[in-house]
């Protein structure tokens, strides 16, 4: 199962805006009658293909204000650094 191009959530609409094998960024949206305007960006690991939990904020998951706040090298660093810790532990 694949996460998908548009997802809603607790009553939040989130949109795809970026994605590798690893790390996958949506745009948190909020639709009125007569815009659509974006409120934040929500980068974070892609673990099961599922569209991560509020508990995994700052864990697997981090909120950006602006679209290159994402792009930058703190925020794409965090997340592969997570993602290589998490892949090398043995349970």
């Amino acid at each position: 199962m694949k996460l998908e191009k548009e997802i809603r959530k607790n009553g939040v609409d989130y949109e795809l805006v970026e994605r590798s094998d690893k790390v996958a960024i949506y745009k948190h949206i909020n639709k009125t009658f007569s815009h659509v305007k974006t409120i934040s960006f929500e980068v974070f690991l892609i673990e099961s293909e599922k569209f991560p939990k509020h508990k995994d904020l700052g864990k697997t998951l981090w909120t950006y204000s602006t679209f290159e706040e994402t792009l930058t090298r703190e925020a794409l660093k965090k997340a592969y650094t997570k993602y290589n810790y998490l892949n090398t532990q043995i349970i």
